[in-house]
């Protein structure tokens, strides 16, 4: 692991892994220390300020609690919408009713996982604005280049169920982000 002079709180930890993981790195909470795990062949390949970026984008889900926040979503999603709609069918409707309630009901779950990673979505954006607070614009140009390179065709396409925007829009959103602080940590 390179030394990046990076300062986190004492239950986080960085660890490296010498196998390859999907998306380069990762951050999980166990019940009383969070972990990012990176790439080793991926770390190779990056500068030290790239790292840098690339772990602290990890702490920034782990510091805005985005995990917590995507693990509820995703409950509410799959339980909570379903379980509400069941007690929907409890009220007497006519068979007049029928055929648009389940129209509703679909239209609702639907929405509820759109939603979902809609929100999902967005804390990849806000994990990237937290990390571009502390690494130069030209290294996060770097960075998002050779991840292109790296990770082969940058997916532009919409997925309804994509956890992460393609690399390119993630480099505009921080284009346009004109209020970050560019300084180093």
């Amino acid at each position: 692991m390179k030394n990046l002079d990076i300062f986190l709180p004492n239950n986080v930890f960085v660890y490296s892994s010498q196998k390859d993981l999907k998306q380069g790195t990762i951050a999980f909470e166990t019940f009383n220390k969070n972990i990012i795990l990176i790439s080793e062949p991926l770390e190779q390949q990056l500068s030290r300020n790239e790292v840098k970026f690339v772990i602290l984008h990890e702490y920034g889900h782990i510091r805005n609690k985005h995990l917590k926040k995507n693990i509820i979503s995703l409950t509410l999603v799959v339980s909570c919408i379903p379980i509400f709609i069941y007690f929907l069918t409890s009220i007497q409707f006519s068979t007049n009713f029928l055929i648009p309630f389940i129209i509703f009901s679909v239209l609702f779950y639907v929405s509820g996982y759109v939603l979902h990673f809609k929100f999902v979505m967005r804390r990849e954006y806000n994990a990237d604005e937290y990390a571009a607070n502390f690494v130069a614009k030209e290294d996060i140009k770097s960075l998002f280049t050779k991840l292109k390179t790296i990770y082969g065709n940058d997916q532009d396409s919409y997925n309804m169920f994509n956890t992460h925007p393609s690399l390119s829009k993630r480099e505009k959103y921080l284009n346009d982000k004109k209020w970050i602080k560019l300084k180093s940590f």
